[in-house]
């Protein structure tokens, strides 16, 4: 039971560092700890996990288009 602890600390400090990453603007390194995290979610068969970090990525994604549309000036 302490290893699956240890294990789930692990996962959550990867995807907290995910979410560092991607706030500070670092998108690519934050979306590369993000499909880490989703990786071990799945490996654990943990959906709720998994699912936060899907709904992150999404996250990231917006903030990225977001941030294209804003640059494009049209007419």
């Amino acid at each position: 039971m302490k290893a699956m602890c240890f294990v789930l600390i692990g996962v959550v400090a990867v995807q907290s560092v995910g979410i560092a990453l991607a706030r500070s603007g670092d998108h690519a390194a934050g979306l590369e700890h993000y499909l880490q995290t989703r990786a071990l979610w799945v490996a654990m068969g943990n959906r709720r996990g998994e699912l936060i970090t899907l709904n992150n990525i999404g996250i990231v994604y917006e903030d990225l288009c977001v941030r294209i549309l804003e640059g494009c000036h049209v007419g």
